[in-house]
């Protein structure tokens, strides 16, 4: 919550990466839907429009979630940047 970026809306390259960990077929299938060039509208409306954290779509994910090994966890969620304020 301090220092990962959890609570961003997930982008495009985020969804690639769970793609990896998914064991699902159900969940690869609908992460994969996403990842289609035609499905862009279908990302939108379901990172943007109810602005999805991306702790809420491993939350939808719970087979792929509980598949990702601990030391990938730092490449899934960037790290929240320093802001001068």
């Amino acid at each position: 919550r301090d220092y990962l970026h959890i609570t961003r809306i997930p982008s495009r390259s985020f969804f690639e990466k769970l793609v990896w960990f998914s064991n699902d077929e159900r969940e690869r299938e609908r992460l994969l839907e996403f990842l289609q060039p035609e499905s862009i509208d279908d990302l939108y409306a379901y990172c943007h429009r109810p602005r999805r954290t991306s702790v809420e779509v491993l939350q939808d994910f719970p087979l792929t979630t509980s598949s990702i090994p601990f030391n990938y966890v730092f490449d899934i969620f960037p790290p929240i940047r320093p802001r001068s304020f």
